[in-house]
């Protein structure tokens, strides 16, 4: 991604968004496989206490990642923002788009999931 832009304020800031974008979809990786843990226990726990105990830590980790594919939304926007400033002719461009386009993608299955 950031071999299309020149080397200057905009490569860094792309760095930075592609690491944060890393870290945050581990993150949103990791808290989807809590929310299936906490479905598969919902499901096999009898006490109803505990039960509601589960499902308000599954609502809150549901609710962490809906603001986790906000911010998601964000940087890609970001992100597309200056790779619009760059001149068309930049090497790997039309590879820059396809792989933003992937990500909303992403994005757009991980909010779907998160409620």
């Amino acid at each position: 991604m950031t071999r299309s832009v020149g080397a200057g304020p905009a490569r860094s800031m792309l760095r930075g968004a592609v690491a944060g974008g890393v870290e945050l979809v581990d993150g949103l990786r990791v808290g989807a496989a809590r929310v299936v843990a906490c479905e598969a226990a919902i499901r096999a726990v009898a006490d109803p206490a505990r039960r509601a105990e589960l499902v308000r830590a599954r609502d809150g980790l549901a609710a962490t990642m809906r603001t986790s594919t906000g911010v998601f939304d964000d940087l890609l926007v970001a992100a597309g923002e200056v790779v619009a400033g760059v001149p068309s002719a930049a090497l790997g461009l039309d590879r820059l788009e396809a792989d933003t386009q992937a990500l909303r993608q992403y994005a757009a299955a991980l909010r779907d999931l998160a409620g």
